[in-house]
């Protein structure tokens, strides 16, 4: 007996709902890594930048936790 060669998947072929179909990861754990990975930018942002740190006015553009892990990693030094 021969086989047949599997045919090539031709996008042109697809059902229309197929080609709309989107894939959206909205579950906590989701929005929970996307808060850390928010939140790690901009604990790497004081650490590259220490000076912003000085300023009277960081805590209008740093949440309190990123701003003490930013010295926390520095003081590691």
């Amino acid at each position: 007996m021969s086989k047949m060669a599997p045919k090539p998947l031709d996008y042109e072929l697809l059902n229309e709902n197929v080609k709309k179909v989107a894939y959206a990861v909205k579950g906590e754990l989701y929005l929970r890594a996307s808060k850390l990975q928010k939140e790690g930018k901009k604990v790497v942002a004081l650490c590259q930048a220490p000076f912003l740190l000085d300023d009277p006015n960081v805590g209008l553009l740093f949440p309190a936790d990123v701003i003490a892990r930013a010295k926390h990693y520095l003081s590691l030094n």
